[in-house]
């Protein structure tokens, strides 16, 4: 008789922790999705194209990590006018950008997914039809940008000792 007591207990016992763990691992998972529910910023957070207005209706939503700058600006054609470049995209190394220019009192993009970190870009000495090639610079990369039948185009990645 005292066996069937310890194993009924012991049974007992079993499915109460049991019940206990799938309670908790229920209450985990809905946690989890309660969190996903905050950082989930819905469709305010879909870049819908790449035009000036709307990258910068973009940035005011908070949508991009705040490690690498959002607007990274430089004269690459020596107008007195900076280019400018927005950024779209954050990886771990750096961020993608579009780069426009002022044109006609607006905003044209001359190169789209320029990769670059935190540093600026640096204008090289080689000018092709009046603009300047310059780099960026991820981890231990260096991009270098050139002007092609009217656009930027990376023409070279050069990999850096560390």
């Amino acid at each position: 008789m005292k066996r069937i007591v310890i194993l009924s207990l012991s049974f007992v016992l079993a499915i109460a922790i049991s019940c206990n763990n799938e309670s908790k691992s229920k209450s985990n998972k809905e946690t989890t999705e309660l969190d996903l529910k905050k950082v989930d910023l819905g469709d305010s957070c879909v870049l819908k194209d790449h035009s000036y207005e709307s990258v910068i209706k973009y940035h005011d939503k908070g949508c991009l990590d705040e490690r690498w700058p959002m607007r990274i600006e430089a004269d690459l054609n020596k107008d007195s006018i900076n280019e400018v470049m927005l950024k779209i995209e954050d990886y771990s190394r750096g961020a993608f950008y579009v780069l426009y220019t002022k044109k006609d009192n607006s905003w044209q993009i001359i190169s789209e997914e320029v990769a670059a970190n935190h540093l600026e870009i640096q204008l090289n000495e080689e000018v092709n039809s009046g603009w300047f090639n310059f780099s960026t610079f991820e981890s231990h990369k260096e991009f270098i940008w050139s002007w092609r039948d009217g656009k930027y185009e990376n023409i070279e990645i050069i990999e850096n000792e560390q």
